[in-house]
Parts: structure tokens; sequence; C-alpha cells
């Protein structure tokens, strides 16, 4: 039930300005003369319900719709200007139809019907604003959740004093199975917190969803294991070597972190193993064509 309040209902300051906007427009229609006095009677208990008792945006919306329908031509006219503006403020390509319109428009009713468009089409975009913002809420929630569960994996071995030792890197289940999986997992997953970071404010409904999925995070993190074994592997057989990776013959303290360093890195780059592999395969060509 919470959760239905915290999607559905309008952020406070922003509903209660617009909810004013709404009863300043009512007082407006419902004190007009009209023949249709039972309609109007009708129309403002509609809103009046729709308006009480913390309304959501779905029902201010439904409110602004029936006022529309009932407001005096003068307000008609200022009313389209100002949501004539809002959406060319909002860079709305839509808006330059709807301005056309609202100048080719002859009657009052025309000019109506534009306004009830226009005030539809920024309904659509703040509905999907919303629903961007909420999708992008519960993907950081995902992504922090799973964050916590891969950081206590890491850091969870090194929490006795007497983990970081010479015998860790000579670990076969330390080195070929806790690094890659733990380590290289934490490297995957960093990488999709960065991304997160740098561009979930651009993203949509449907780009969030089909990137931060549980399943497409688990999935990201079994590419950056795998990564991070393939990396080990080939130091380990001395395709890639060097002073910057670990030495598996005598190990010291200092190849502790090199092993999860570069285990993270393996994680973390979705180019670095391609590229490792395809400079591999490049001199084993070379030294077939030889």
């Amino acid at each position: 039930m919470g959760l239905k309040r915290r999607r559905d209902s309008a952020p406070l300051i922003m509903r209660d300005q617009y909810v004013a906007t709404l009863n300043a427009l009512g007082m407006d229609a419902f004190g007009r003369p009209s023949d249709g006095h039972r309609q109007l009677s009708e129309i403002k208990k509609s809103v009046e319900s729709l308006l009480r008792n913390d309304p959501t945006w779905v029902q201010v919306f439904e409110a602004e719709q029936l006022l529309l329908e009932i407001i005096p031509d003068t307000t008609v006219n200022a009313e389209l200007e100002r949501r004539l503006f809002e959406g060319e403020a909002l860079s709305l390509k839509s808006f330059e139809h709807f301005r056309t319109a609202a100048a080719n428009a002859q009657s009052s009713e025309a000019k109506r019907a534009v306004l009830a468009a226009a005030v539809r089409e920024l309904q659509k975009l703040f509905i999907k604003r919303r629903v961007d913002r909420f999708e992008r809420y519960d993907s950081g929630s995902r992504l922090f959740a799973i964050s916590l569960v891969v950081l206590l994996a890491v850091v969870g071995p090194f929490a006795f004093e007497d983990q970081l030792s010479v015998a860790l890197v000579s670990n076969t289940f330390f080195a070929l199975v806790y690094a890659p999986v733990a380590v290289g997992s934490a490297g995957a997953l960093f990488s999709r917190l960065v991304t997160f970071q740098n561009t979930s404010e651009t993203l949509d409904y449907d780009a969030l969803k089909n990137a931060y999925l549980v399943r497409w995070i688990l999935l990201r993190m079994a590419v950056g294991v795998f990564g991070a074994f393939i990396i080990q592997v080939a130091i380990r057989g001395g395709l890639i070597e060097g002073t910057l990776f670990p030495n598996f013959d005598k190990p010291a303290e200092i190849d502790v972190m090199k092993l999860l360093v570069w285990s993270f890195i393996g994680g973390f780059s979705e180019r670095l193993v391609p590229r490792t592999l395809e400079g591999i395969e490049g001199r084993v060509t070379k030294i077939k064509n030889e």
C-alpha cells in the first residue's frame, strides 16, 4: 500500500500549486452563467471529489480535463497561451503544430479543442517522466542491494588478520575461485554502477528496464567472472607477463594485491579480455607463419 502511494501521489509542493491553479480555474468556470447548469453542477461535484483527500496525479489530470470543458472563453485564451509557452519551453516539437492550430482557430470551441490536446500532450510527458523516475529509483535500489552483497563477499576473507599472506596466492581455491568470482563480479558491478551514475538521467523506462533488471545485472557479473578467470589463466600460462602481474612461483603479499587488482580489471573492462585474446591469437598466427 505504501509503495502504491509513493508511486501514485503527486509531489506535495508541485501538486498543491497545481491544485491551487485548478481551483482558481474552477472558480471562474463555476461562476459563469450557463444554460447547462446541471452539467456544471455535476462537473463541480466530480472535480471536488477528485481533488479531495491527497489526490494522485491521475486524479489531478482528470480534474483538469473536466475543467477544460467549462472554463470561460477568456480563460481559454489565457490558458492556451500559457500551455503553449510551457510546451515550447520543454522543447516539445508537437507544440509547433499546436501553435499553428491555435493561430488558425476561428472559434472559442476550436481553441478549447487545441488547449485540451496541448494539455493531454503535457500530461503524457509528465506521466512518462514519473514512470522514468520511479524506474530509475528501482534500478538504483537493485544495484545498491547487489553491491552490498558483493562488497561483503569481497571484504569477508580479509576480516581475519592472517588472511593477507603468501598462502593466499598459493591457495588454489582462493586464486582460481574466490578471486575471479568475488572480485571479478565486483569489477563488473562497479562498471554498471559507473554507467548508471553517468547515464541514468538520460535513460527512459525501456532503457532502464533492459539494462538494470536483476537478470541483466547478474549476466554482466557472470561476464566479469569469466573475464577475471581468463586473465588469471593467461598470467599463469605466461601468455601475458611483466612486473605489473603477480608472480605465482614465489608469491609475496604484493602478488595477492596484483591478483585481486587484475581480477577486478578483468571484470570491469568489457574489452580487456577480447583484446588480450586477440593479441594472443595474433602471436600464435605469427609463430605459425614463421
